[in-house]
């Protein structure tokens, strides 16, 4: 690196100390001329502080292409503090004579931080100004450029990809209750995420609920499992005892972090995944897996189709739009992200693990299948707890199935934002099949 590139700038100008409630007013602007001056302008309110510099000090003008803007401690790596339910929002603007959104990475390039956690970084494009904003809050969330999940019985929500205009501001919603092993996000950087489903029989036998999640990172496999009532976490096979608000480093690859009845892993690269243990009537997991940089290589049940968010895509390549065919969407595509054997990470803790049965559902299940007093009590329920209208149908399907009103909680807070888009899989009977596109 340039020595003259960690050194302040002679011109430097003092700026008053800016209360932590005025941030909202509060905007940082910077910009390069070959040739010319690079400038620096920074707002608070009506009030502007400006400082320029000849570009020939950096020669910035030629290779600019990160920009990091965050609020953190003064100097010397320290700490910057947000009191409880403190949230910041900063949204990063590139004019670079393109219509491209900027493109996310989960790191740092200073030694100073804040005590807030990364929730989300969509990425807004196709404009004159594209714009990246990035997501900081207090409560526990997942970091990541791209964040999908698995909640309940089980309701997947695929990443949400950079938006474009005229399409939808986030991934797909669908349903996916077969039982067995599957792929929920497989990256190109070797980050592999799976889901352990079992059936939510004999009450309900067409729903399935997360049993356990393995995590793969660099050479270490990490198995966060709700088969017993008490939660249990196996690193490489081996059963660990991970204390409340501890945090065990796994070898140059990253670590797992437990906060109350969640669990974290990540790795050196931002991938994350975070399991909520939900120790309800029926004890489940949701989860909920970020992705470090996006867009990203990344297959799995968890993945739109390129290009078309409604639809999504088999191991095979063969691309499957909503509305689904039952039979088409468990059969074609469903068993093709199954995993077993040497392929399934769960198998050095196959032991600790009550024995699994590897099927699908014999119909579509949904909230209008479990009766109307079911349905009108888990209702009433999902209602009380506050549960918006886009998600409540998902609600009382889980409070039913899970037999416990607790399970609305999955859908106060949900870890994304709820999308209109619902992917239905229709009954044999009520569709025509449709035909993989490849």
């Amino acid at each position: 690196m340039d020595p003259t590139a960690n050194r302040n700038s002679s011109s430097a100008v003092t700026v008053p100390v800016i209360p932590a409630t005025s941030l909202t007013q509060v905007s940082l602007a910077g910009s390069v001329s070959s040739g010319g001056n690079d400038r620096l302008d920074l707002a608070s309110g009506t009030t502007h502080y400006m400082v320029t510099s000849p570009d020939s000090t950096l020669s910035l003008a030629n290779y600019w292409t990160t920009a990091e803007f965050t609020i953190v401690g003064d100097c010397c790596l320290y700490m910057a503090n947000f009191d409880a339910n403190s949230s910041l929002a900063v949204r990063t603007t590139v004019h670079n004579s393109t219509t491209s959104a900027p493109t996310c990475v989960v790191t740092g390039f200073t030694g100073e931080t804040n005590n807030l956690n990364l929730v989300s970084t969509p990425a807004v494009g196709t404009q004159a100004a594209p714009t990246l904003i990035s997501d900081q809050t207090s409560t526990t969330g997942t970091a990541a450029c791209a964040v999908a999940s698995g909640t309940g019985d089980t309701h997947l929500h695929t990443f949400t990809p950079t938006l474009q205009a005229n399409t939808p501001t986030s991934g797909l919603r669908y349903d996916f209750q077969a039982q067995g092993e599957f792929i929920l996000a497989k990256s190109d950087d070797g980050f592999e995420v799976q889901t352990r489903q079992i059936s939510g029989a004999p009450t309900w036998p067409n729903a399935a609920v997360n049993e356990a999640i393995a995590t793969k990172i660099g050479r270490s496999v990490v198995v966060i499992s709700a088969a017993t009532k008490a939660l249990q976490v196996f690193i490489n096979g081996a059963l660990f005892a991970l204390a409340d608000g501890a945090t065990h480093i796994l070898p140059n690859e990253g670590d797992v972090r437990r906060s109350g009845n969640v669990y974290t892993v990540r790795d050196m690269k931002g991938n994350s995944v975070q399991v909520n243990d939900q120790p309800a009537a029926t004890h489940y997991l949701d989860v909920a897996v970020g992705l470090g940089h996006w867009p990203n290589i990344v297959q799995g049940l968890l993945v739109s189709a390129k290009g078309n968010v409604n639809a999504v895509v088999a191991r095979t390549g063969a691309v499957f739009p909503a509305p689904f065919n039952f039979a088409n969407f468990y059969g074609a595509y469903g068993d093709s992200w199954r995993v077993a054997g040497e392929k399934s990470l769960f198998t050095p803790v196959t032991r600790e693990l009550p024995a699994l049965k590897l099927t699908n559902p014999a119909q579509p299940f949904y909230a209008n299948d479990i009766g109307k007093v079911a349905y009108q009590a888990a209702k009433t329920n999902c209602q009380r707890a506050g549960v918006k209208a886009n998600t409540l149908d998902d609600c009382i399907l889980d409070v039913a199935v899970i037999g416990d009103k607790k399970a609305a909680l999955s859908h106060v807070h949900p870890r994304l934002p709820a999308s209109a888009a619902r992917a239905i899989i229709f009954k044999h009977e009520e569709a025509l099949p449709i035909r993989p596109e490849r």
